[in-house]
C-alpha cells in the first residue's frame, strides 16, 4: 500500500509524516 500510497502522495518522499498519518 505504501507505493500506491507514494503514487497518490510522492510528498510522503519529502515529509514522512504524511505517509505515517495517512
Amino acid at each position: 500500500m505504501q507505493a500506491n500510497k507514494a503514487t497518490l502522495f510522492p510528498v510522503s518522499q519529502t515529509c514522512p509524516v504524511l505517509d505515517i498519518v495517512g
